[in-house]
């Protein structure tokens, strides 16, 4: 009986990884930014925390390019490094405007605020003409009431306000800094979530060969 369970159990998890995986990707994004905002909040200059993060990062990710990647038969053109500085100009400047968003609007807020990068994402993919609109297929109409839902409900949210959770001895990090200004914030934030947006379809035609040379 308790084999059969560990195996229903098990069977579960395995089925539903990719889902588990995003659940706990939105996890480590909502403390990332809840840690990030106390970094700038007790003085961290926001550009040096990019840099700090994305040399951790490096250092992290290196050593799995190198002993798992190292194989591919991709080879490193100038064509494709070209192709690499466009796609992370765009992440880069979507890193640095979102932790200079974080000196005028909550950790909550800025947390929230992405819901509108996959809706983005969407209407530049079908701009570009990289996505295709179909109305009449199922997927085509879930597709844009989902983005609609998602810009909806990110709207709601920066314009609705609460009562306070907390008393004014323990909103230091959840309110917005004094120097700040909540307008000012929101327009960091929208355009921080274009770059984001951006840069994500960006990837779309960047990697269509692999990184082969011409």
């Amino acid at each position: 009986m308790k084999n059969s369970s560990m195996g229903c159990v098990r069977l579960m998890v395995e089925t539903n990884k990719p889902y588990l995986g995003m659940v706990l990707i939105q996890l480590i994004y909502a403390g990332m930014a809840l840690l990030s905002k106390l970094a700038v909040t007790k003085g961290m200059n926001p550009y040096v925390f990019v840099v700090y993060r994305q040399a951790l990062a490096t250092l992290a990710l290196s050593p799995f390019a190198f002993f798992l990647e190292r194989e591919l038969p991709a080879k490193l053109s100038c064509k494709l490094l070209f192709k690499i500085f466009l796609v992370s100009s765009g992440i880069t400047v979507s890193l640095n405007t979102y932790y200079l968003a974080l000196n005028y609007v909550t950790a909550t807020l800025l947390v929230a605020s992405s819901n509108v990068i996959p809706a983005l994402t969407f209407l530049f993919a079908v701009l570009l003409r990289i996505e295709r609109v179909k109305m009449s297929k199922r997927h085509g109409r879930a597709k844009v009431i989902g983005s609609a839902v998602a810009l909806g409900g990110a709207i709601l949210y920066m314009y609705v306000k609460g009562p306070p959770m907390f008393s004014a001895t323990h909103t230091q990090i959840s309110n917005p800094n004094a120097k700040g200004d909540s307008i000012k914030g929101c327009l960091i934030m929208l355009g921080s979530n274009i770059s984001f947006a951006l840069y994500l379809v960006a990837q779309t035609g960047s990697w269509g060969n692999n990184g082969s040379a011409d």
